[in-house]
């Protein structure tokens, strides 16, 4: 499936290069599992197939004894022509996953196959064919299969299910996974689609925790890209889905612990958003999110140190570097005094992102402040110029009153150098 050719990616001009900075893995298996092919015939059914290899991800992360790649690194391979090797050593692992789906009205139809990233052998392979009904039991058998041909004891299932509560039928299940789907391209259109699909489900499904817990997240969206003329409300109605999804499944609170963290970073309760936030990460160690949402959160609290390590430990289960942990990684090595890095981190962030200007916007105001703060005011002059191109309709003074930090300190340094820099 995976053909030879390079993936090229260049070093910024200062000559510090992060891009290939990696963090030591654990001494355990370590496995990406890859976006599943579509054979359905049908491109409407994408958000199905991506949805086989999100619910494995998910199965995998539970276990303590593996390395998972997060999504958001395994799919940005999506369409690349590279081989198995090229794929594995950039994720740092030792196994791919590949996998296709075919499904009709009654049955589904899956084909997993094992890839050693060491020399591209096919290792393991497997094909099930099953009734639609059975889909969470499959789902079930192939996480275990996985895990037994890895030789590995798998602690997070009891008797064949997974911890987390599932939906009640079926209708509800590919509901929250076109949500999912929708939600993870974080445009405005889709993120309303999003909030569509997951408010449907949870009619059919009062109880789908997983379902409640999402679209809290898409609510955050909502305040978070100004969609809603009224924050407010919207967080308090994110927050009753997280307390619901807490009611729901007393015994494992990770999914409402995660959602109540972002919600209390929002309204800059910098305290209980770092609480929730380690309690996120001790249920979910394995997974990206939980270590970048604590680092999200101790970031404005200017706890910069151990918000560096949690985006490490992020970047590390996420090693095809998703800008947004860039950004605050960027922005807590700047609070840390490491310019260096943050130079070349927003650089990277600026090469990444020439069609979203949100994220081109940020990162050149990252670079004007910390080029000014280095002492090279000439850059911090062409980095606020840059910005200005890039968004003319910018403002220092909207920025700085949006910004997430509380007063004084390194908020104070941050928006002083830029206006040396000539922002307004």
């Amino acid at each position: 499936m995976w053909q030879s050719t390079f993936y090229k990616i260049q070093s910024p001009d200062n000559g510090v290069d992060l891009r290939k900075a990696t963090f030591p893995l654990a001494d355990k298996p370590s496995i990406a599992v890859m976006p599943f092919e579509n054979m359905t015939g049908d491109p409407q059914q994408q958000y199905f197939c991506d949805g086989m290899a999100e619910q494995l991800i998910t199965s995998l992360s539970q276990g303590p004894y593996i390395y998972v790649t997060a999504r958001t690194s395994s799919f940005a391979y999506r369409d690349k022509s590279m081989t198995a090797q090229q794929i594995a050593s950039e994720l740092g692992v030792r196994y791919l996953m590949e996998g296709s789906v075919q499904r009709d009205a009654e049955r589904v139809r899956i084909h997993v196959q094992m890839i050693d990233g060491r020399n591209g052998n096919h290792i393991w392979a497997e094909r099930y064919d099953r009734k639609y009904e059975d889909l969470f039991a499959l789902q079930d058998q192939i996480t275990m299969e996985v895990m037994s041909f890895l030789n590995l004891k798998f602690t997070g299932y009891t008797s064949g299910t997974l911890t987390f509560l599932r939906p009640s039928n079926l209708r509800a299940y590919e509901l929250f996974l076109k949500g999912l789907y929708y939600h993870l391209g974080r445009r405005p259109q889709e993120v309303r689609l999003a909030r569509q699909a997951l408010e449907e489900a949870i009619n059919l499904d009062p109880n789908f925790v997983r379902a409640h817990s999402w679209l809290g997240h898409v609510l955050l969206d909502e305040v978070m890209y100004r969609m809603t003329k009224s924050p407010g409300k919207v967080l308090d109605e994110a927050e009753q889905l997280a307390q619901k999804a807490l009611s729901l499944q007393p015994e494992n609170k990770r999914y409402g612990y995660c959602l109540l963290s972002a919600i209390s970073r929002l309204r800059k309760d910098y305290d209980e958003a770092i609480l929730f936030g380690k309690k996120c990460v001790e249920a979910i160690p394995n997974s990206s999110g939980p270590h970048f949402m604590l680092g999200q959160a101790l970031l404005p609290a200017e706890r910069f140190e151990e918000a560096i390590s949690s985006l490490e430990i992020a970047l590390q289960l996420a090693p095809f570097r998703p800008i947004n942990y860039l950004l605050i990684l960027a922005l807590a090595s700047l609070g840390n005094k490491q310019y260096d890095i943050a130079i070349a981190l927003f650089t990277e962030i600026t090469e990444r992102s020439q069609k979203n200007i949100p994220y081109l916007s940020f990162a050149y105001l990252g670079l004007t402040a910390a080029y000014e703060l280095n002492g090279n005011h000439e850059k911090a002059n062409w980095a606020a110029e840059s910005l200005m191109r890039t968004n003319p309709k910018f403002s220092l003074v909207i920025t700085e009153k949006q910004s997430m930090f509380k007063e004084g300190g390194f908020k104070k340094t941050f928006y002083d150098a830029t206006r040396r820099a000539g922002l307004k």
